[in-house]
């Protein structure tokens, strides 16, 4: 898939995460929308979090078609890599909002511990129901934000093994900034000086022409 949807590779070293014996290649191996309004996790990530409120706008061309906001999260699966759908949010013009309640769902998350979303535009006549998404979600993505990504914590310790950023952001959600790599082949990372409020957060029209990617994988 494109980069901006190719993030679990830079996490996918995290210990507690299965481990898919296919490696992380370009696709995303999902189940389909229909599977998912059976498999969507109830179990929780636990703490006691705050819902998160994010405010934004829209950039890049102009919409032709009703659209309305999702987060799109990364996960591993059994058959790899993955995306798993939380969060809806609405658009008014050029601009949109999106409210997540709080805690994040498990199947959301890398080994329990934590999540990165990204914050995305589809078609307001596509059913997504929160969990897996099909694999076919890249061709049904009108807009996505760049270089902002959400970030979820769980409350304690984390005993997953994963890049230095990880152990900077608080419990809970927050919003994040990219940080350029200044080394050639280095992986960027997320500021946690950035974090939050969420009330300037970007989505480009169409995301995989004008974003302004973060490499973090």
């Amino acid at each position: 898939m494109m980069r901006a949807l190719d993030g679990a590779a830079a996490l996918s070293i995290l210990a507690a995460c299965p481990d898919s014996g296919s490696g992380m290649g370009p696709h995303t191996t999902t189940t389909t929308t229909e599977a998912s309004t059976t498999t969507t996790e109830a179990s929780t990530t636990g703490g006691e979090a705050e819902a998160l409120t994010v405010h934004g706008v829209i950039k890049g061309r102009e919409l032709t078609e009703p659209v309305k906001v999702v987060v799109l999260w990364w996960v591993e699966t059994e058959e790899g890599d993955g995306l798993y759908k939380f969060g809806d949010g609405a658009v008014d013009g050029m601009d949109f909002s999106l409210t997540l309640p709080a805690p994040l769902p498990a199947g959301a998350t890398l080994g329990g511990e934590l999540g990165v979303g990204l914050v995305a535009l589809v078609p307001a006549t596509l059913e997504l129901p929160d969990g897996l998404v099909m694999d076919d979600i890249e061709e049904q993505l009108v807009g996505a934000a760049g270089e902002e990504l959400l970030v979820w914590r769980t409350a304690g310790p984390m005993t997953l093994i994963g890049p230095d950023w990880v152990e900077a952001f608080p419990p809970g959600y927050s919003c994040s900034d990219c940080v350029q790599a200044m080394d050639v082949g280095s992986f960027d990372s997320f500021d946690s000086l950035a974090v939050g409020p969420c009330d300037d957060l970007t989505l480009y029209v169409p995301f995989d022409a004008v974003a302004p990617f973060c490499e973090w994988s």
